[in-house]
């Protein structure tokens, strides 16, 4: 690998020597970059194409002209007058900041048309452009997800995945920081309007944090560069079994021409309710317990997210952020509970908890634009702190075979975690021509987290506090990352690209509980090698090849090594042993405008899966363990084609198999399971008269296995209508499940214990929203332009 770079570099660096580079950066008469701009070479004496380019996002660009008479470059884009240089001979330069000025003779505001692509291949990700696109028109973030190439989305079990496992889902570069179902709810109320782009990176290269298994997939929101205020208020509406119903706020607002603020504030209250009935057989002794549980949850979630940009110059920014979360539940379960053994027993339990969880994070963030080629530096600091407290009440009433009450238990518990987790992090990058790039960068992470809980028995009309399972457990970490990064295009000149990246990471990692001098200390170092080679072919299509190592760190909380009991027969219990996994993930894929298809293995070494385990005669008890070996292998497809101006389709399907392997020295059965499982989705959209839009889907679940539970199949049918009553107003309408076919099965493959769980989520619903937009201040003449190019704190949820 090392003479591979070294002959990269003297290749690349022979064809610098023979050719003049020049290098600048296109603007309007707002500093504001000039992206895709033309940018040509041509001879003096007969106007002869040299050669050309674009400018890319930043409105950067970078020609490498070889010429061997008088030369001038021009520089043009629809709406501006054209910037021509003057004549060149032989010495290549840094043409600097070029403004374009507006063209008076065109329209006030000229809008170019061409067809969007909803998908592309850009570098080691893959990009879905929002724009127009009928499919995703008028629809939320968590509706366009299900768009997406390997995406799939289970809202019902707040659920996104990648290849099969769970994905970490960035806003704009950043996590969010929320538990699933806050994020799910998050989700749920941005609309497109807000959104400029989804990156979705499946195999994520050394730059990104090493921490996941299933990827990672970047929301890129929109600004505004108008000055004055624009945003949009959204206001949502969902039945299913309850009423639940939320709205948003989202402001822009160009104070100056230097500083700007981006608000959202959105609030959303929650009630839903899931019904489960579970049957567990121990086959020694002979026992059956048979449950059934009603759960209903009250949630409030509010969220207030402030970011304000100063630009000092053109090439000097810097973005304070600002984030708050604050979320209050009320939940209340009814349990009854049957035990067919020797004695008969009945139960009927009643549990009542009240939480909340408040957080605040905040940024600051300061990138330097070095030179117009793209050099550049990035400095990140984050400070995000939470606190989660709950209360929680248990009442417990015994019967025998003919009712009479024959044993009670009540018992109360309170908890108290919090989170304080700051990180730093620098990355620069220097691209050594413009078809080579080098990125390095540094990140330092620590996270101290905090727990104590307290149980009490009620005995004699008096809580007496249960030592046995009442603790305190702290833990704290540090994590330490450098990588580098290299990137070549048009390799050996046959159009191959490659990328090439190492990162190291540090942790260290020490836990306590102080009431029985319980000591956890985990300390450990590991590097992550990453490979991507692609190639581009015609129409716009390309394949490509990527290899990556990734690590998956266990949550916190599953350290803990305190029992807590789900029934008097059922408990939880942490596990101070659990280790890391590791993924060596392998993909092969093929992009194009309207094909997406990905093959992919990876190989898992321990693995976190919750295993259940006989204690006794009457016991039960998870706990979270590492299985040895695990594979993930598969293929993912996904078409989208507008067949007529009004008539769009849609279809992904994804075939994949697990399989596990794990042996345990104690009471627990071994593992050695395999099962494939097909996922599909269809979706066709079209436009009707009046500027509606409507859509049917159907989504099928096929039966899965994890380790040593397996799923069942399941399925439902989507009916998606929206409205645009005016330019400002527009409301959206969405039917899920109407003949309520999404229903979950959990069974356990163990041969002691059997287990069949049936969950109902009530997923049947009607979703309604309505959303106006407004705007207010200088509006300054501009080309709108459809572009066709375009870890530590999930672990604390």
């Amino acid at each position: 690998m090392k003479n591979l770079i070294i002959g990269l570099i003297f290749l690349l660096g022979t064809q610098i020597i023979l050719s003049q580079n020049f290098k600048g950066r296109v603007v309007n008469s707002l500093n504001k970059p000039i992206a895709y701009s033309n940018v040509t070479a041509q001879y003096v004496d007969n106007n002869a194409l040299i050669k050309g380019t674009i400018t890319d996002d930043e409105g950067r660009f970078s020609l490498l002209i070889n010429a061997e008479k008088p030369f001038y470059i021009t520089i043009s884009f629809i709406g501006y007058k054209a910037w021509v240089s003057p004549n060149f001979y032989t010495t290549g330069q840094n043409l600097g900041i070029i403004i374009l000025k507006e063209d008076k003779t065109e329209l006030e505001e000229v809008f170019v048309t061409a067809n969007k692509e909803l998908i592309i291949r850009k570098g080691d990700k893959i990009l879905m452009n929002l724009g127009s696109n009928i499919l995703t028109k008028g629809k939320n973030l968590t509706e366009i997800l299900k768009y997406a190439p390997n995406v799939w989305v289970d809202q019902s079990s707040n659920e996104i995945n990648l290849k099969g496992v769970s994905a970490i889902i960035l806003i704009n570069g950043k996590k969010t920081n929320m538990s699933r179902e806050s994020l799910m709810n998050y989700l749920n109320t941005l609309s497109e309007k807000e959104l400029k782009s989804i990156e979705i990176i499946s195999n994520p290269s050394a730059r990104y944090d090493a921490e996941g298994q299933g990827g990672i997939i970047n929301i890129i929101t929109k600004t505004s560069n108008t000055k004055g205020v624009s945003g949009s208020v959204n206001s949502m509406l969902n039945f299913s079994k309850l009423l639940s119903y939320g709205t948003s706020l989202q402001l822009n607002s160009k104070i100056t021409k230097k500083l700007s603020l981006n608000s959202y504030l959105y609030y959303q209250q929650n009630e839903y309710r899931t019904d489960e009935n579970r049957v567990e057989t121990i086959s020694l002794p002979k026992t059956i317990y048979e449950y059934e549980k009603i759960d209903s949850t009250k949630s409030i979630d509010r969220l207030a997210n402030f970011d304000l940009q100063y630009d000092f110059s053109d090439n000097d920014q810097v973005i304070l952020q600002y984030r708050i979360f604050d979320k209050d539940f009320n939940r209340s379960q009814n349990n009854d509970l049957i035990i067919t053994d020797d004695q008969a027993i009945q139960s009927n339990g009643l549990y009542a908890n009240l939480g909340k969880n408040n957080s605040s994070a905040f940024g600051i963030n300061y990138n330097k634009t070095i030179d117009s080629l793209g050099q550049n530096l990035k400095t990140i600091f984050d400070y995000y702190t939470s606190e989660n407290s709950s209360d929680n009440d248990y009442l417990n009433l015994f019967f025998d075979s003919n009712t009479a009450l024959i044993n009670s238990n009540t018992r109360r518990s309170s908890a108290l975690s919090s989170f304080n987790i700051i990180s730093s992090q620098i990355d620069y990058q220097k691209p050594i021509t413009n078809k080579q790039n080098l990125e390095v960068g540094a990140k330092y992470g620590y996270v101290k987290s905090q727990s104590n809980s307290i149980f009490e028995n009620l005995i004699n009309g008096i809580y007496i506090r249960d030592e046995n399972f009442s603790n305190k457990f702290d833990y704290d970490e540090q994590i330490i990352a450098l990588y580098s990064s290299f990137a070549a295009e048009n390799i050996f000149d046959s159009k191959l690209n490659l990328q090439i990246g190492f990162r190291g990471e540090y942790t260290k990692g020490n836990g306590e509980i102080l009431a029985t001098e319980f000591t956890l200390n985990k300390n450990y170092f590991d590097v992550f090698p990453s490979l991507f080679i692609s190639k581009p072919l015609k129409d716009k299509s390309s394949i490509g090849f990527s290899i990556s190592r990734r690590i998956n760190r266990p949550n916190y909380r599953l350290f803990n090594p305190t029992i807590f009991y789900l029934t008097d027969f059922t408990s939880q219990v942490g596990n101070p042993d659990l280790n890391p996994s590791y993924t060596n993930a392998l993909e092969l894929n093929y992009n194009s405008s309207n094909l997406n298809l990905q093959l992919y293995f990876n190989d898992i070494k321990g693995e976190p899966r919750e295993i259940l385990t006989q204690l006794s005669d009457t016991e039960l008890q998870y706990q979270w363990r590492n299985i040895e070996k695990t594979s993930i292998y598969g293929i993912s497809l996904s078409y989208n084609r507008k067949l007529t101006n009004w008539w769009t389709f849609f279809a992904s399907s994804s075939w994949y198999g697990k399989k596990y392997i794990s042996t345990f020295e104690d009471a627990v059965e071994n593992i050695e399971t395999s099962k494939g499982t097909i996922q599909t989705r269809i979706a066709t959209a079209f436009k009707l008269p009046s500027q509606i839009t409507t859509e049917i889907s159907f989504q099928y679940n096929g039966p899965e296995t994890y380790g040593q539970f397996e799923s069942g199949e399941n399925y439902a049918f989507y009916i998606d209508l929206s409205k645009k009553i005016t330019n400002s107003l527009s409301f959206y309408l969405q039917i899920v499940d109407p003949f309520d076919r999404l229903r979950y099965q959990f069974t356990n493959t163990q041969q002691r214990i059997q287990t069949i769980q049936n969950r109902n989520n009530f997923s049947r619903a009607l979703n309604f929203s309505i959303r106006y937009d407004f705007s207010k201040g200088n509006k300054t003449k501009n080309v709108k332009y459809n572009r066709s190019s375009q870890n530590a704190k999930n672990r604390s949820t």
